[in-house]
This record gives C-alpha cells, structure tokens and sequence, in this order.
C-alpha cells in the first residue's frame, strides 16, 4: 500500500472496515518518518472525517496519531476516555483567550512561545492554519498597553476589529479610525492599513505590531498596488525602528530578505489542520467547456462553495450563468437585502438578482458593507454560493467545502502558484469539513517558490524613489542619496513638495508647476480658491489632473477629458445621495451598454477614484499652485475641504466611517437626521449603539445591519 491507495480507501466506509489495521499502521509509519510525516497527518485528517467508522480500538490509535502530529484541537472529543499523557499534551497547548481556553496546534504553539519570550517571528504557513489566533493568545497573555495590527484591507479591519471587540472588548480599545485615540489604563490595539499607519503621529510608543499577509511587502513588477507596497515597507520600517517587537505572517513563502538588521526567528511550515483534495480538468479558455463544468459541478453540490474567476466582468458573467442554468428558486433568507439593493440600485444589477437566489458575489466594485453582509450569509450557510475575484484571497475569514477555481488569470495575468495556492487553501475548515475540494477547470499553474525581498533597508538598485523620499537622510544608502541629490539639482520646485507628493514622480510635478508659471494669468485666479470651487475652478482643476495625472485611469471609467471628470464630480454633490448619482449613470448609459455593467463601473468610480485616488491627486496640484503662486507672491488656494468632502462622498465623516462597520453610505447618510454630525467616531458610535430603530424610518436590511452593529458594540466600553 502507498499514501495514494490509503487516501483513496479513507474514502470508502467499506474499505475502512475490512483494512482499517493495515491502513492504520502505515499512517503510523508515515508519522514516524520525518520525510513522510506531512502525508501521515494528512491522513490522520482524513481518517477523522469518517471516525464513527473506525472500532474502538482503531479510535484510541487515532487519538494517539492525533497527538503524535500536532493536531491537538482534534484531541477534545477524546479527552473523556483519554489517559494522563493525552490530557497533559491537550493542557499543555492550551491558551487562555479572554474567557475562552482554546487548544492551540504544535506550530501554533511553538510561534506563541517563541514571541512570549520577546522574539520578533516571521511565520509562512499555509492558508487557514491558524496564524491570526497567535496574535489573540499574546494579546490576551501580555496585554500590550499599545499593539499595532497592519492589514491590507479594510475588509480585513473589519473581520479584525469584530474579533478583537469580542473577546477583548471590555479591557481593550479598538482603534481603526482617525480619529480614534489611545485610552491610557487600557491595552490598545490599533488595527491599521499601511496608509493610516503613516497618518498616524502617535505610534512612536508601540510595543508590539503584526503585519498581515507580509508577501505584500515585495514590490510588483508593474505600476499596479507599487504604491501600496512601497507604503508598506515604510510603515514595517517605522515601526521596526522604534524597538517593538514584530510577528510577521503569510501563507507559502519559502524565504525573506532584507531584514538582517533585526533578530527575527524565520518558520516556515506545511502544516495544515484540514486535507485538500485537488482535481485538474484542463479545460480550453475559449468555448463553452468551462461553463459547462461549472453548472455540472454546482449543480451535484450541497455545501458551501467558492467560484474564483479573474474579474468584476467574470464574475457578473458567472453569476449570471449560474441563475439561468441552475433553476434556484428565491432565496429566503436573502429577500430583505435583495429588495434593498432593488431599492438603492437598481434591480437589474446582477448583484441584486444573483443574492435574490442566494448567490454572492463579491468582488471591489461592490459596496464594502454589502461584501461583508455577503461573507456573513455565506459563513452561516445562508447562501451556498460565492462568486468571487482574489479580493476573497487578502486574509477574510471563508468557510467553504468546496474552491472552484474558473479562471486562471488574475485581471490579464496569469494567476501565479502563489495566488494558486492561496486562493485554493480557502477549501477546507477545521472540525468542519476535514476534507476540501478545490477543482481547477482550467491549466493549474506550474509549481514555484515565492521568496520575499524587503526594500527598505538595504535599497538596492530600482528602489521606488517614492519609498526614498520618505526616509530621512541618514537611512540613506550612499547611492540612494545620490538619487535624492540629482532630483534636487533637475527640479525646479522644492524638495518638500516633491516629497510631499512623492507618489507622483518629479518630473510630473515640476511639468505641472512649469504649466502653471507659464500661464500664471489665467492660473492665478482660477487655482487660488478655498473650500469648495466653482464651474471654472474645478473644470481647471480637472483638466490638470486628466491631462498630467490620470488620463489612463480616468479613460478606464468612461471619463475622456478633464471636463468630463468635473461633470461627474458636479452630479455626486448635487445629487446629494450615492443612488442617485448611479441613477443618474444609468439615464445617461450608451444605447448598447447594461445597466449592470453601468452601475459596477460608477461603483468602481466612486471606491477608487472619487474617494481614494482623486483626493491624493487634488492635493499634488494643491502644493504645487501654493509653492507656484507664493513664489509669484499671489495667494495660494486651499483644497483641504473639498478633499475630505470627496474622501466622503460629501457625508459627515464620522457617518461615512460607518461604513468600514457594516453600515452602506445611504444609510450611513439617513442617519444623519437622528444622530446629527457626531465629532468622532467613536460618539457616532456610542449614538448609534443607544439609538431605538424603527421600520417606519429604515428597510428591514438596514435595521438588520444597524441592531448587528448595536449587538457588536455591546462588547466595546464607550468612549465618549
């Protein structure tokens, strides 16, 4: 017998009882060979999905085989008839979480003990071991009084923050926002993207901080989310340079550098809690092969199931072909939200007919609260189905049998063995389903090692210029510095301002202040205004920024000229609520376009442009003009409101932070009438959390979310 037979006949209740001493002992035998014990676990899963099969006797081997690889959280259901040594190994892995002793596994268990003694730890394990519950087990032993979580993205604060609130909540303070701060007598924990890490001017003090996903330090070959991980290495080095102890996780990589300034023990594992059977179909990319599969697939399906595909237009494809060849009838659980989305958008939009079915789909250009919502149905076996882009990838929790992979690309690439990996590590869940299903329809990608190469210490050649305008002069290399001197000698506009607006190269700043000097008649009294501009103001504004800025960007959201632009930005303050503006989209569509494909794209808009991008691009032009006009001795213009106005989609900012909590921006913006503009957010949240909701002033789904954010607070100590 080999590990490929016994696999096959763990699946079978008949050959488990006529073998089940000779596939014992060669399980036994692979767990005591070192180069074979990753396949005995794997087989001691599996054998634990059918233990009812195995007699008594061949349950008390498993138990020992259990403790015999690590598994120690499959050891609880034996604990009754167990005997010293099992109880001992069982205590002995047990962490005390808030209230709760949890049974960590052997690696879970060696990373805990390594950072309880001061190490800073880098651990690679694969997806769904279990690597976030470290952080909970050392918050609930050392009680940090400041602790930092960098995560990559607001999703992920999210699923961080409802953790944190549940178990800690009543000795800790949560910190996620700006205006959030620090309570003194109590542990803090900040839960952070890179961007706000660098906002933010009172972490000097930390004493612990964990970087989620760290594989996001390495910087991309192309222009795509570069920013984003040049930012990351900034925050890791800002927060290493202060002392504070690091624990660095990530799935699948084999090795890092450019960290050899610090002690850091590196671990890298394949330990896994659940089994993942793989089947390869090989299916062309053209034709109807693929979708076919897929029906078939689903269609033989019981429990939940993820669907990858490589795009927003995919998966709205997808979706579609799903409703139309499955036969679903309504969705039960489902109806409230769907009729909201019908209400708020428009009921054409696949995203609206697919949850009316119980299919979610989640990808970037759906609302933030309605991706959450649509993890939560699918986590509590609501809906079945999960149609999604790699934005399921990025660390939020997923409980799924069943990972079809549809596509293997990501966007236009091809999807590499690390994304592969990642995105097939979400079959599977501990004491759950012990065996998961990942089916690849089309060519797996070829096996490959993924190693890590932290810039920032050691800036090598082709560092970002933006990441080495950030760093003070003596953290520079003496070839960074010679970067640094040449951009000094070529610009003509100062060096704070080329690093204040370091994400834009140097040579676009100095062309757009070269621009402005050159016609400073007409700039001059069309770039000076303060607060909100007019017509003219901002059509100038806008051709700057589509001209030198975000023509590519902009021509990908249907915007061909800076004109077009401020329409669009006209439309969103004077239709006053997000729905509208859509509906405004959808009157002026092109006669061939969807009203699906209308509203996702005016999504996509508002997420990345309007209120992420187009705010960091107005103030590039604003410290620009104001180094321009002030050298002409003109006064400058101050853009600063209208930045957070659009940041916010012209909503309070406290209420538009309500979002990040579950709350969608119409009914963040409802709220307005009851709890008024609070001055942060933490009193937006104390008032929300007193307020008494009435369906005579909310739909049912909006009620249901607030009461589900009311229940959370519960856990969270006011902090007025």
């Amino acid at each position: 017998m080999n590990y490929f037979e016994i696999k096959e006949a763990l699946s079978s209740v008949e050959e488990i009882q006529n073998d089940e001493f000779e596939i014992l002992k060669f399980i036994t035998s692979l767990t005591n060979n070192v180069s074979t014990h990753s396949q005995g676990r794997d087989l001691v899963i599996r054998s634990l999905a059918n233990l009812e099969v195995f007699s008594e006797m061949g349950q008390q081997l498993l138990k020992n085989l259990i403790r015999v690889t690590g598994l120690h959280p499959y050891s609880a259901k034996f604990l009754p008839k167990g005997d010293f040594e099992d109880r001992l190994a069982f205590e002995m892995h047990s962490s005390l979480i808030a209230d709760q002793v949890v049974t960590l596994h052997s690696e879970q268990s060696k990373v805990l003990n390594l950072l309880l003694t001061g190490a800073n730890v880098v651990f690679s394990a694969p997806t769904s071991v279990g690597k976030s519950l470290i952080v909970d087990a050392f918050v609930s032993q050392k009680k940090p009084r400041k602790a930092v979580i960098i995560v990559p993205t607001i999703a992920l604060i999210d699923e961080t923050r409802r953790r944190f609130l549940r178990k800690f909540g009543d000795v800790c303070k949560v910190i996620t926002h700006p205006t959030q701060y620090a309570q003194p007598d109590l542990c803090n924990l900040y839960v952070l993207t890179q961007e706000r890490v660098l906002e933010r001017d009172d972490l000097d003090d930390v004493e612990f901080f964990v970087l989620d996903e760290f594989y996001k330090l390495n910087l991309p070959s192309g222009k795509k989310d570069r920013d984003r991980a040049v930012d990351l290495n900034l925050a890791f080095s800002r927060l290493a340079r202060t002392g504070a102890q690091f624990y660095l996780l990530g799935p699948n990589i084999q090795s890092i550098n450019g960290i050899a300034s610090y002690d850091y023990c590196f671990i890298q594992t394949d330990f896994a809690t659940v089994a993942v059977d793989i089947k390869n179909f090989n299916l062309a990319t053209n034709g109807s092969a693929r979708k076919e599969k897929l029906v078939a697939l689903c269609a033989n399906f019981a429990d939940p199931t993820i669907i990858y595909c490589q795009s927003p237009n995919k998966a709205a494809e997808v979706a579609n072909y799903l409703i139309e060849e499955l036969s679903l009838s309504d969705a039960p659980d489902t109806k409230d939200a769907a009729n909201w989305i019908a209400k708020e958008y428009h009921e054409e939009w696949v995203v609206h007919q697919a949850i009316k079915k119980g299919i979610g789909v989640h990808h970037g250009g759906v609302p933030r609260s309605l991706q959450q919502y649509f993890i939560q149905l699918f986590n509590d076996r609501k809906i079945q189905f999960l149609v999604c882009t790699s934005t399921i990838i990025e660390g939020v929790n997923t409980v799924a049998k069943n990972v079809v992979i549809y596509d293997r690309r990501q966007s236009n690439n091809l999807v590499d063995h690390f994304t592969y990996k990642n995105i097939s590590g979400r079959a599977g869940r501990m004491n759950e389903y012990f065996v998961g299903n990942v089916y690849v329809l089309e060519e797996a990608p070829a096996e490959k090692e993924y190693s890590v190469d932290i810039v920032v210490e050691d800036q090598p050649d082709g560092t970002p210029l933006s990441l080495l305008l950030d760093l003070p002069e003596e953290r520079l290399s003496s070839k960074s510095k010679e970067k640094i001197y040449q951009v000094q000698s070529d610009s003509i506009l100062s060096m704070e301002t080329i690093r204040e607006n370091r994400h834009v190269s140097p040579e676009v700043q100095n062309w757009i202040a070269g621009v402005i000097s050159e016609d400073l008649f007409l700039y001059e009294d069309i770039l000076n205004w303060k607060g909100v501009p007019k017509q003219k103001q901002l059509e100038a504004l806008a051709v700057l920024i589509f001209d030198y800025l975000s023509e590519s960007t902009l021509r990908y959201y249907g915007i061909f000229s800076g004109r077009q632009l401020a329409w669009h930005l006209n439309e969103l303050r004077s239709d006053k609520t997000l729905s509208a503006y859509v509906r405004t989209c959808i009157a002026n569509k092109g006669h061939d376009e969807e009203v699906s494909d209308v509203i996702e794209r005016a999504l996509r808009f508002i997420r990345n442009v309007v209120c992420h991008r187009l705010p960091k691009e107005i103030k590039v032009i604003e410290v620009i003009q104001a180094e321009v006009l002030t050298r002409h001795k003109v006064e400058c213009g101050d853009y600063s409101k209208y930045c957070e106005q659009l940041k916010h989609l012209f909503i309070p900012t406290n209420l538009f932070a309500l979002d990040e909590y579950g709350i969608p921006l119409q009914t963040a913006a409802r709220l307005e009438e009851f709890i008024g503009q609070p001055e942060s957010l933490d009193k937006a949240l104390s008032l929300v959390s007193k307020m008494t909701v009435s369906k005579l002033d909310f739909m049912p789904f909006e009620v249901d979310l607030i009461r589900s954010l009311q229940s959370l607070m519960l856990d969270q100590a006011e902090f007025d």
